[in-house]
């Protein structure tokens, strides 16, 4: 197994995760200069991963009783102050974005799933990330204080080959509307903007989901990038000729969900934000080397059977082979 980082009662001091972009265009979102590495590697060297702001604009709600498996993680032992959406993928076990919980406090994270608030015992990170988190989901160990029937969703069953995102393009997924729903706890564009604190419900949109979205959209004089897995309220046909991209669903952890398959198929980790356009939404697939190795971590940390810990450093034990 690859090195996990186990964060249990302290926190991370992180630097900044990444940016949101309020702009009037595009020009800010890529570095200008352009060099060697980067026409080496123009999808990731000069592209920068702006974070989620848990926002959506005319998206329908939906009832959490359509998702039981759905969760709001929350930086509390209540309600509020809300961080993000979060799915539950087996008992006592949670996926969300990295970037989501990655300077928070365990003893201070709570995960309300089904009605129950239930504290947090532990989070699994992968220590070699990604730029700003992009491509790194995180996981939720919960503690043993729920004592109804877990509903979970499965994950996407189709692993990643090669470099780079090429294996998404090579899946040649349908990018025609109702094939996918993207699920989470979201305020009003609104009311985020003239609120101290705002109200979250869980909304949920049809989106098309392409390879080609983020890339074609988000790429500015010429040089190209954002050739990563992203859905958009609308195809990029319809983007490009103004058309019925008036609706915007952008929450840290929402829920990517095969509507045929019923599985999980990412979990939205970025998006660029401008007043004037609705832009596309980038996620993680669940399916990385990564991914696993803190998957299995997570259930180590689960089935452990440990009554009284002592040290900091014992889940981080139980993963370090």
């Amino acid at each position: 197994m690859g090195v996990i980082i186990i964060i249990m009662l302290v926190t991370l001091e992180s630097g900044c995760l990444g940016f949101v972009f309020e702009l009037e265009s595009l020009e800010a979102i890529l570095f200008p200069r352009r060099n060697a590495e980067a026409d080496a590697d123009p999808g990731l060297i000069q592209t920068i991963f702006p974070n989620l702001i848990n926002i959506e604009m005319d998206a329908p709600k939906a009832l959490e009783s359509n998702y039981p498996w759905i969760a709001r993680v929350t930086h509390s032992s209540g309600y509020n102050p809300h961080v993000c959406t979060a799915s539950c993928i087996h008992e006592r076990i949670f996926i969300t974005s990295a970037s989501c919980i990655f300077s928070l406090k365990v003893n201070l994270t709570s995960v309300i799933y089904s009605d129950t608030i239930i504290p947090a015992l532990a989070f699994v990170l992968a220590e070699n990330t990604t730029k700003q988190l992009f491509d790194d989901i995180g996981f939720i160990v919960v503690k043993k204080e729920y004592e109804g029937d877990w509903s979970t969703i499965d994950i996407v069953n189709q692993n990643r080959s090669g470099e780079g995102f090429k294996w998404f393009a090579d899946w040649k997924l349908p990018n025609t509307s109702g094939e996918y729903k993207v699920v989470g706890f979201a305020t009003d564009k609104t009311l985020k903007e003239n609120a101290a604190r705002v109200p979250y419900h869980l909304h949920e949109l049809d989106v098309i989901v392409d390879i080609n979205l983020c890339s074609t959209i988000l790429s500015v004089n010429g040089v190209k990038g954002f050739y990563t897995p992203c859905y958009h309220s609308c195809t990029l046909e319809e983007h490009q000729t103004n058309k019925k991209c008036d609706k915007y669903h952008g929450v840290e952890g929402g829920a990517v969900v095969d509507v045929k398959a019923q599985q999980l198929l990412g979990v939205a980790t970025w998006s660029a934000a401008t007043r004037k356009i609705i832009l596309p939404v980038g996620f993680s697939v669940p399916n990385s080397k990564e991914f696993y190795e803190n998957y299995e971590c997570a259930m180590r940390i689960k089935n452990d059977e440990t009554r009284v810990v002592r040290r900091p450093s014992h889940y981080q034990s139980l993963c370090s082979d």
